[in-house]
């Protein structure tokens, strides 16, 4: 590796390269895995030192020069730099509604109304995706005292609620995380997916009011947290509208039952899938007296427990049966679970091609194991209590 190393010091002298990047730099080297290990070619070597170094470097010049990280154009193309690296990936930025207009010679955007700031914190959303189920919404973060190099992963984490205008109920954010890149030491940009599950909404405004933002700092070693190490609260709103995507989003009628396993309905859009299911149940028995000492733990004692005592038997005076679904593709790919949940099921595509789905209930939720480790088998496949085949194109 010579060579290599002749070309490497003659950057370090080209180039402003800090002694930490360097450090790490030489670290990677030593992680490589010796000579005698026939399986390593000598070029695949160099190849993999290559790549750490023009990593370390560009992640130098992105971090170090501000001035050349503020010429990117973020505003406005959020979705260009995010959409294939988050769970729910796919094409979002030629669908998605433009919120703010490019930045001017400034550093401020022309259309602030979609721009919060307290403590030091801005947050500026910068496009809205809607197809029917969900909201897909990017925004840049922006923290005056930076740090954000020092952060761990893509993620980060937001504390807060939400609601659609007209609701009276507001939501809490339970994804709480946008998810993306860092751009620099000061900005990260990312998408926040708040489910409506409300399919027939053409058009609306979301209310967004977040009381923290924070992420994992590799450097805070003793975090009793084990998410958000690095906190900011504060208050933020947004009232941002948006359109419902109608052309690209589709609802698939099943109705298909046995034995009290129900797969109803399953929409699908490029981004995800949500197959809804009913399973037998049996009645739990909740007093009122249960009920107010239930909602007084999780209010504090507030006595506004923003439910009522017949809506809360609603939601909890069921005991549902365990269940599994899992969905697959026409060549038998199994979509990602992104969770089941009481009446239904998500699934990531993640640019998956689809034109027929197979959609397996099963009354025995440990066949989730298997299938996470086998995929969808024929021998799995019988053992489903109930099964469905859509035409989706």
């Amino acid at each position: 590796m010579a060579d290599f190393e002749n070309m490497i010091h003659k950057l370090k002298n080209d180039v402003e390269i800090p002694e930490k990047i360097w450090a790490e730099y030489k670290q990677v080297l030593l992680e490589l895995p010796d000579k005698k290990e026939k399986r390593i070619k000598k070029g695949w070597l160099t190849i993999v030192a290559s790549a750490a170094m023009i990593f370390l470097t560009a992640g130098t010049i992105c971090v170090t020069n501000p001035a050349l990280a503020a010429k990117i154009p973020v505003i406005g193309k959020i979705f260009d730099i995010i959409q294939q690296s988050v769970v729910f990936s796919g094409n979002y930025s030629d669908k998605a509604q433009s919120l703010v207009s490019e930045p001017d010679n400034t550093t401020d955007v022309k259309n602030s109304i979609y721009t919060t700031e307290d403590g030091g914190i801005k947050i500026t959303a910068s496009e809205i995706y809607s197809d029917g189920y969900s909201i897909y919404m990017a925004a840049e973060i922006s923290v005056a005292q930076g740090g954000l190099q020092n952060m761990l992963g893509n993620i980060m984490y937001l504390e807060g609620d939400w609601q659609l205008a007209g609701d009276a109920e507001k939501n809490r954010i339970i994804e709480n995380k946008l998810e993306g890149q860092i751009i620099d030491d000061n900005t990260f940009v990312g998408m926040i997916k708040l489910d409506m599950d409300n399919l027939e909404m053409q058009k609306g405004e979301v209310l967004l009011s977040l009381s923290m933002v924070g992420y994992d700092d590799r450097t805070i070693e003793l975090a009793q947290d084990i998410s958000a190490s690095c906190k900011y609260k504060g208050e933020w709103s947004l009232q941002i509208p948006f359109t419902v995507d109608k052309d690209t989003a589709k609802t698939f009628v099943v109705d298909k039952e046995k034995d009290g396993y129900h797969i109803d309905k399953v929409f699908v859009s490029p981004y995800q899938v949500i197959a809804y299911v009913d399973v037998p149940y049996t009645e739990r028995v909740i007093t009122e007296e249960e009920f107010e000492q239930t909602m007084r733990e999780k209010t504090g004692g507030s006595g506004e427990f923003g439910i009522t005592y017949e809506e809360y038997i609603q939601k909890k005076g069921k005991n549902y049966q365990p269940y599994y679904t899992a969905v697959c593709n026409q060549d038998g790919e199994l979509l990602k679970s992104m969770g089941e949940y009481q009446g239904y099921s998500v699934y990531a595509v993640q640019n998956i091609q689809i034109s027929k789905l197979y959609i397996y209930l099963f009354d025995d939720a440990s066949m989730w194991e298997k299938i996470e480790r086998d995929g969808i088998t024929q021998e799995y496949a019988e053992k489903a209590i109930v099964c469905a085949e859509i035409e989706v194109e």
